[in-house]
């Protein structure tokens, strides 16, 4: 059997994914290289924010963020608005990757924030759209040189999220300007999660010849024959193109979808030195998320392509121990995520069972995703520390009793609590997250929210605040009506996840409970910045800047000759705070 060549590209960006390896390419792997094709990886992801280290391409971050403040400074008078822009240019340009230093690259690291300000965030929500374009066009033409330097025959981009879209279709047409005559395959969760008319878009602009919407954990021959040649596109099983016309088109196949995940995985493909700051590599646990009650979440539908199916396979936890031991022996990476939307409490037992705590003794530390089981014990937690787990994520979205049966989330404040008191029993260090801004969420829930919050602060490490996105294949979007929620039609949003999700009003939103929620995402922002200080996310030296500005109220006025408004950064809850007042060494 002749071997075919596959080049497997993680796109830019996205800056949770500079410490390892996303797990695509090596299913990928695993699922052609028995039918005769050679995988390879190319992370164009981590390459584009190590192009971002460079010292010229830091110093054009910097100079734009600097023109942007004396933008703001050749201001007469400065709004309270303009103020919050100064504070956060100003705390990007204290950062240490503007101030040409080291820094934490952790997968959220703050540090980061200048470069997104100006650079990485979309065209349409930055200060200047053209400088942002000629900054990416240098990058992505640097990135389109060192892919057609591998040679590729064929081409597969693995996109996790909507914001790496832009990037594959420059890639993509860079390269067959450069004669690229190769198939060009896209898939990933953004394509999963995208639409017909938004995926004619991206195989159109991208000239992609295939996109795939499903996970590969198996052989998958009928891919391998096209990339052959053996078979036209439509051929594919799953597979979605456009034909002659330009049309969309599904493959209407008779195979069932897969019912079991891979066994062990071959690592041999990942180039670690690729990688920056604390390495942390994913290993596979599960598909789909056995919950699958949430009534905002769209993972059943990740799973399933329908969003009332709850579809959850797990994997042999043998499997796993041989893919965390594999790249613990390979690689030395003690640092482990257990790639699943959410592992059962009963799944530790059996991972232990399994030889779960010989994992300890390496050094080796696992993070996961867990929700707040009603029947959890304090075994569970038990098997988690003797495999070494180190973090968990829960899931929380909110501490309010009503709201949580709102969303259907199938538990309580009180599960959540006792969840988290277990894990810190433990030694497990907790992630919460939260939405502050839920549709189920009244006036009364923002008090309850703030005074439980101070409650369960002592148990977490971390705390992701997040905003309510509305998308197609969560199960509230089929009757937003019950959520007081009014979808705009035809108009989608660009957020995390890109452009998939759906605008919306909410018609029984006051002026007061819309401040009441700014007040809430203000105050929980400040604290989850608090548990991100304590863990040294930024640098914790302060520094206080005197501004040629005074106070005025309710804004502040040019005065050269006594001004009196500061802005310290960090500040104490904040990343920066302005004060009024004389400080001699400032």
């Amino acid at each position: 059997m002749s071997t075919t060549r596959l080049l497997v590209i993680v796109p830019p960006h996205a800056v949770s994914m500079v410490n390892g390896p996303p797990l695509a390419p090596l299913l990928l792997k695993n699922a052609l290289g028995p039918c005769g094709v050679d995988v390879r990886l190319f992370d164009a992801n981590v390459r584009f924010f190590r192009w971002l280290l460079r010292p010229e391409v830091r110093q054009e971050i910097t100079g734009e963020l600097k023109r942007l403040v004396q933008e703001q400074f050749a201001k007469e008078v400065l709004s309270q608005d303009d103020l919050t822009r100064v504070g956060r240019l100003l705390t990007f340009l204290s950062s240490d990757y503007c101030q040409g230093k080291d820094f934490a690259l952790q997968r959220s690291g703050m540090d980061w924030g200048g470069a997104h300000e100006v650079f990485i965030n979309p065209p349409d929500t930055v200060p200047d759209p053209a400088f942002r374009a000629r900054l990416m066009a240098q990058a992505m033409d640097v990135l389109a040189e060192e892919i057609a330097a591998q040679s590729p025959e064929h081409i597969a981009f693995s996109a996790l999220f909507h914001t790496q879209c832009e990037t594959i279709v420059a890639l993509c047409k860079r390269l067959r300007a450069r004669g690229f005559q190769g198939k060009i395959i896209l898939g990933g969760a953004a394509i999963k999660l995208s639409d017909d008319p938004y995926l004619g878009f991206l195989l159109r602009e991208s000239t992609a010849n295939l996109a795939y919407k499903f996970n590969l954990y198996q052989e998958f021959p009928t891919l391998a024959d096209y990339l052959a040649g053996r078979i036209g596109v439509e051929g594919v099983a799953h597979g979605t193109y456009l034909d002659a016309a330009g049309n969309i088109q599904h493959t209407a196949t008779q195979t069932s979808r897969v019912k079991k995940l891979a066994g062990p995985l071959a690592y041999d493909i990942v180039e670690p030195d690729n990688y920056m700051g604390d390495l942390i590599f994913p290993v596979l646990l599960s598909e789909g998320c056995y919950w699958g009650k949430c009534d905002f979440c769209d993972y059943p539908f990740l799973a399933s392509q329908n969003p009332f199916t709850i579809s959850a396979i797990f994997r042999d936890p043998v499997h796993v121990l041989q893919d965390v031991n594999n790249v613990v022996e390979r690689f030395g990476v003690k640092r482990i995520d257990l790639i699943s939307d959410a592992v059962p409490m009963g799944y530790f037992p059996r991972l232990a069972k399994a030889g779960g705590e010989t994992l300890k003794a390496l050094g080796v530390r696992m993070e996961c995703s867990v929700r707040a089981e009603p029947k959890a014990q304090p075994q569970h937690f038990e098997a988690m520390a003797a495999c070494g787990m180190d973090l968990v994520t829960i899931g929380v979205e909110s501490v309010c009793d009503e709201v949580l049966e709102g969303m259907k989330k199938g538990n309580t404040y009180a599960d959540i609590v006792r969840c988290m008191q277990m894990a810190r029993q433990h030694g497990i260090k907790v992630k919460a997250n939260l939405i502050h801004n839920h549709p189920r969420m009244k006036p009364h829930h923002i008090t309850e929210t703030l005074t439980r919050l101070q409650e369960i602060i002592p148990y977490i490490e971390s705390l992701g605040v997040h905003s309510f996105g509305l998308t197609p294949h969560a199960p509230i979007a089929y009757a937003p009506q019950e959520a007081n929620l009014v979808i705009l039609p035809d108009r989608k949003t660009t957020n995390d996840h890109g452009q998939h999700h759906l605008q919306f009003v909410r018609a029984d939103l006051t002026p007061e409970l819309a401040q009441g929620f700014e007040a809430l995402k203000t105050e929980v922002e400040s604290l989850a910045f608090e548990l991100e200080m304590r863990k040294g996310a930024m640098s914790a030296e302060q520094k206080v800047l005197k501004l040629p500005y005074r106070w005025a109220g309710d804004h502040a006025r040019r005065d050269s000759t006594q001004p009196d408004l500061m802005v310290e950064i960090p500040g104490k809850r904040t990343p920066f705070s302005f004060f009024v007042g004389e400080y001699a060494g400032a």
